[in-house]
């Protein structure tokens, strides 16, 4: 699904997850995999009218990752959640305080059979490749690990 382009969102979403009786949890990794191995800044529709999902996810920005989950989550029948917080990326020193920083990170948290789980659909698709934070730095790469992870892990 993520190789081809769809003219309209419902089309997207029946490929995605109405096509085929899919669990939550089946409905919650298709949307992952589609969102970590699609180039969302590629992403195009016939026709994106203001306040459309269309819309939303065409002006997709860096850091919306945990917002364009949590939309298709929402459309599939999910409950979805996105979370703000710290992240120890590439500029964090061991005792360096998060207090008085503001949020650098978002992810989700999705109910799955009525118990919650946790996704990072943005650290599952790419990681840098050293610590300058930069774009020539970034390396797209698939890393399952962010699905699902165990709290005391992420």
């Amino acid at each position: 699904v993520s190789r081809r382009d769809h003219p309209g969102f419902r089309d997207l979403m029946w490929d995605l997850v109405y096509q085929l009786r899919l669990s939550e949890l089946e409905r919650a990794r298709v949307i992952f995999r589609w969102m970590t191995s699609k180039d969302m800044r590629r992403l195009q529709f016939a026709s994106a009218e203001r306040g459309s999902p269309e819309a939303f996810l065409t002006n997709y920005r860096r850091g919306t990752f945990a917002r364009v989950y949590e939309l298709l989550c929402s459309f599939a029948g999910l409950s979805c959640v996105t979370l703000s917080g710290y992240a120890k990326g590439v500029e964090y020193r061991p005792g360096c305080r998060f207090r008085e920083q503001p949020h650098n990170h978002s992810w989700n948290a999705i109910s799955i059979d009525g118990a919650w789980q946790l996704v990072d659909v943005h650290w599952a698709m790419r990681y840098l490749s050293s610590e300058r934070n930069s774009p020539e730095n970034l390396v797209y790469e698939y890393d399952d690990f962010y699905f699902m992870t165990e709290p005391q892990q992420a």
